[in-house]
């Protein structure tokens, strides 16, 4: 795929890692080319693409990515057909807003230039960017991923949000952040609070949770108390306060249309 990775005793080879990159996309122009690039090193770079209509597609194409263009079926289901696209032996999942650090990659071809790594998958550390600040790396606030294993030993579930990489096998894990720009400002953030509240509520729903609404506004103070407090967002400053603020009001959002479907439950019975 890429121009490989050279290290300082290398005499001039390249090496190039047995291991597709997957991502899902829709409307990523704004970020695929970084992605993209911080992944050049790789065998393989598959681009599973559900409907943009944006540049996504020009510019994935023309960096060199196999694109594949498919129904979106929900997040862990699409990430699960991505990977089932690659052809390499281990597979590297990532989101069109992340991007792999020169840290990780150095780390992840090392684990590859022994021969077959020693575990089936590995967890990844995870840093956010929001207003100015990296989130994941101090306090609680610490975000850890399971996002490259071997082909033959993963699979995503196929929940409707906030999908999860199961491997059958150990894991172990590598330094160097994933990099992952999920917000671009505070509006975007809301925006897509609005959204994933109701992917929250669906979700929660169909696996059987009910509540009220003096539950929803429970769990809103809780997730604010427990991520600015316990979990340490007041270590970020200003931006941990807005991150938690915000946090919250999605919890609760989330929380009221869960209640507004056990409301309507009850009135149909």
């Amino acid at each position: 795929m890429g121009a490989g990775f050279r290290t300082p005793d290398d005499r001039g080879s390249t090496f190039e890692p047995p291991l597709s990159v997957a991502i899902p996309t829709q409307d990523e122009e704004s970020n695929i080319a970084r992605v993209l690039e911080s992944v050049s090193w790789a065998a393989e770079i598959v681009v599973l693409d559900s409907g943009s209509t944006d540049r996504t597609l020009e510019i994935a194409r023309q960096m060199g990515a196999r694109v594949f263009q498919e129904p979106w079926r929900g997040f862990g289901k699409q990430r699960q057909r991505s990977i089932e696209l690659c052809s390499s032996p281990w597979v590297l999942a990532l989101d069109a807003d992340e991007a792999v650090s020169p840290k990780l990659r150095d780390a992840i071809l090392r684990e590859f230039q022994n021969g077959s790594p020693p575990h089936a998958g590995y967890l990844l550390d995870r840093h956010t960017r929001y207003l100015g600040a990296w989130f994941g790396s101090r306090g609680w606030h610490r975000d850890r991923i399971l996002r490259l294993a071997r082909k033959d030993r993963l699979r995503f579930d196929d929940r409707i949000m906030h999908d999860r990489l199961d491997v059958d096998g150990s894991t172990g894990h590598l330094s160097g952040p994933v990099l992952h720009w999920s917000y671009r400002d505070v509006g975007h953030h809301m925006e897509k609070m609005a959204r994933y509240s109701d992917l929250k509520a669906r979700q929660l729903f169909e696996a059987g949770r009910r509540c009220g609404q003096p539950t929803a506004v429970g769990r809103g103070i809780w997730r604010f108390i427990g991520g600015y407090l316990l979990k340490g967002g007041f270590l970020y400053g200003w931006p941990g306060l807005v991150w938690d603020l915000l946090g919250a009001h999605g919890t609760l959002l989330a929380y009221l249309k869960l209640a507004e479907l056990t409301d309507a439950e009850g009135a149909e019975a």
